[in-house]
């Protein structure tokens, strides 16, 4: 990304915009009436700053009034690069993820196997940007901020993400979640408790548990 870009898509337009070196993108989508949505999160090379705030800033947007939504499919470290400072900044914006993140047998399974499950050639992981999410997430509590900004939205088949009906001239858009199904996260709740350490018997490691699997999906109307 460099030079400056064109103006902003207008109040009524669509556009969806993707950056990454091939895996891991990030997605910036205008939803329309100047709100947009991040995508997962993903940093430029050259200046470690996260592309969704670079691309737009280059457009003249803020991101403080600009991010209706942050959305992170999974927890894999390529997908997560760089989100807690794209939420920080969005300080209207609300947070979604996989309803995978909020079982309690993942919560213990990250911390028992934390150094086999992520490995990252970055200063961060997905689970030290989730962390910054929450802690953000905490501080909006804190400061008494509107109830939509401050906690994480567990999203799954059939949950609606976004929508909005026509107005002004802006046309409706409607954001669906599509996966992961209640079938998928409870074959996943399954596989993960049967990988957490028990007292006497020797340590397993959960090399075969994949983000993947319970990754949140939309679609879009």
């Amino acid at each position: 990304m460099a030079g400056k870009l064109a103006t902003p898509p207008k109040a009524d337009e669509l556009e969806v915009s993707v950056f990454g070196p091939g895996v891991g993108e990030c997605v910036v989508v205008h939803l329309g009436g100047g709100q947009w949505m991040i995508v997962d999160s993903c940093v430029d090379r050259s200046t470690g700053a996260p592309v969704a705030l670079q691309y737009l800033g280059e457009l003249g947007l803020k991101a403080d009034s600009a991010i209706s939504l942050v959305v992170v499919t999974h927890w894999h470290d390529d997908h997560m690069a760089g989100v807690g400072g794209v939420f920080e900044a969005a300080i209207q914006a609300k947070f979604f993820c996989s309803a995978a993140l909020n079982q309690r047998e993942f919560v213990q399974l990250l911390a028992a196997n934390q150094k086999v499950m992520l490995k990252s050639t970055t200063a961060k992981t997905g689970t030290s940007e989730f962390s910054s999410v929450l802690d953000t997430l905490l501080e909006r509590r804190k400061a008494r901020q509107r109830t939509s900004c401050v906690g994480p939205e567990w999203a799954m088949e059939n949950t609606f993400i976004y929508r909005r009906p026509l107005l002004d001239g802006v046309p409706d858009c409607e954001i669906l979640g599509l996966a992961p199904s209640s079938a998928s996260l409870t074959r996943s709740v399954r596989g993960i408790a049967s990988l957490l350490p028990v007292a006497g018997e020797a340590k397993r490691v959960a090399v075969n548990v994949d983000p993947n699997d319970t990754s949140l999906v939309l679609g879009f109307q």
